[in-house]
């Protein structure tokens, strides 16, 4: 991340615990962490975003997803930064 000086980061199949550890390891260092592990009925999502604070600002973050039927549909989470 140091090295390719990388903004953000988007990370997926990630759990709880990933999320902690990552937060853990990054805390202090100029980024944060948005924690998108996330479940929505039967539905888990396994996202998490390390992000440069003193660049980006976190504004939303939902899930994607539209009423079908009986269930919803999900197409994703969307987390919206502020530059």
């Amino acid at each position: 991340i140091q090295e390719k000086n990388i903004d953000i980061l988007c990370l997926c199949e990630v759990s709880k615990e990933d999320v902690v550890f990552i937060w853990s390891f990054f805390s202090g260092r100029g980024f944060s962490v948005y924690d998108g592990t996330i479940k929505d009925g039967r539905k888990k999502f396994d996202l998490c975003v390390l992000y440069k604070t003193e660049l980006l600002e976190l504004v939303n973050s939902e899930i994607i997803s539209k009423p079908y039927i009986e269930n919803n549909i999900y197409a994703g989470q969307e987390v919206d930064f502020r530059i």
